[in-house]
């Protein structure tokens, strides 16, 4: 038996203009869906994901009655899924499952402003990965 390695895939999305629903194929090994907002912050982990994922901001209604509901109160953020891929015989299938992935909505207008840094901030952070040697 090989070793175990994880096929990662990520959507960025923005709900300014309404909710994002993302389904999954089901997957009898491990899976994991994780919701970051543009803060930087974890909203949600979902393991196994079995119902479809509403991502969505407080004023908006989910497009579904039955689903994973995860409310972020910023309006942009990014989608990150791993599954794990047993042995490498096991690779294509798990290729031909994210195919399966299906996104809807998500598509709205507001950017993401990428902060800009000072002299001061972009030294601290040079220093740290100095340190870190990376």
């Amino acid at each position: 038996m090989g070793n175990a390695d994880v096929n990662y895939g990520y959507s960025w999305f923005n709900i300014s203009n309404g909710p994002m629903v993302i389904e999954l194929p089901k997957y009898e090994r491990y899976s994991s869906l994780s919701i970051f907002d543009m803060n930087h912050f974890i909203e949600d982990v979902i393991v196994n994901p079995k119902k479809p994922i509403v991502i969505r901001l407080s004023n908006q209604k989910s497009p579904l009655k039955d689903a994973h509901e995860v409310v972020l109160s910023a309006n942009s953020g990014i989608a990150f899924l791993r599954m794990v891929i047993p042995t490498p015989e096991d690779e294509s299938g798990v290729m031909k499952l994210t195919k399966k992935i299906k996104t809807t909505g998500g598509d709205g207008t507001e950017p993401y402003i990428i902060p800009s840094f000072t002299d001061k901030e972009r030294s601290a952070a040079l220093k740290i990965i100095k340190d870190y040697g990376l």
